[in-house]
C-alpha cells in the first residue's frame, strides 16, 4: 500500500538519495514536500517516491494560459526510486500537489522536464501526460508541461 505524507528527518533522507539518483539537484528547503512510503513486511515502511512544490511561486516565464493568475503551483521535483515506480506512487505524489495547489488557491500546475536521457525524457512525458499534463510550448524541445488544478485532480481522481 502507498501513503503519501509529509517527510520525516529520516525520510528527508531518503526522499535525497531518490532525488540524487534521479539526478534532481533540489532540495525541499522552504518548499511544500510529500514522501510516497510503501509498507512493507513488518509493517516496516519505505520511502519509494517525493515530490517538492512550491505554491507561491511567480510567473517564471512560462506560457501559462491567462485567467490563471501571475502565481501558479509549480514542482520542483518529482522521482519515485525504480523498485517503487508502476505501483501508483507517481500518480499520489502528483494528486497530493494538486489537492494542496488547490487548498492555496492557485489554478495552474506546472512542471520542467529536466535534462536526461532521451529515452528517459520519453517516460517521463508520457507520465506527465497520464496526469493530465499537456506541453505548453510545443514548438520547444523541453518546454514547460502544466494543466489547471482540476484537470489535474479529475485525471487523477478517474485513476483511483
Amino acid at each position: 500500500m502507498i501513503e503519501v505524507r509529509q517527510p520525516t528527518p529520516a525520510d528527508l533522507e531518503a526522499l535525497a538519495d531518490i532525488l540524487s539518483a534521479a539526478e534532481l539537484g533540489c532540495g525541499p528547503e522552504g518548499r511544500q514536500c510529500w514522501v510516497a512510503v510503501e509498507s512493507g513486511v513488518d509493517r516496516v515502511h519505505k520511502v519509494i517516491g517525493g515530490v517538492i512544490a512550491d505554491f507561491s511561486y511567480g510567473d517564471y516565464g512560462s506560457t501559462v494560459p491567462s485567467g490563471h493568475g501571475d502565481n501558479h503551483a509549480y514542482i520542483f521535483a518529482i522521482a519515485v526510486a525504480p523498485e517503487g515506480q508502476r505501483k501508483g506512487a507517481g500518480r499520489a505524489l502528483m494528486r497530493r500537489v494538486a489537492e494542496g495547489a488547490h487548498a492555496a488557491g492557485l489554478s495552474f500546475l506546472v512542471l520542467m522536464p529536466q535534462e536526461r536521457r532521451a529515452d528517459d525524457v520519453s517516460e517521463h512525458i508520457a507520465f506527465f501526460r497520464a496526469c493530465g499534463l499537456s506541453s505548453l510550448a510545443p514548438e520547444r524541445y523541453m518546454s514547460p508541461y502544466g494543466a489547471t488544478v482540476l484537470e489535474i485532480q479529475q485525471r487523477l481522481r478517474l485513476d483511483s
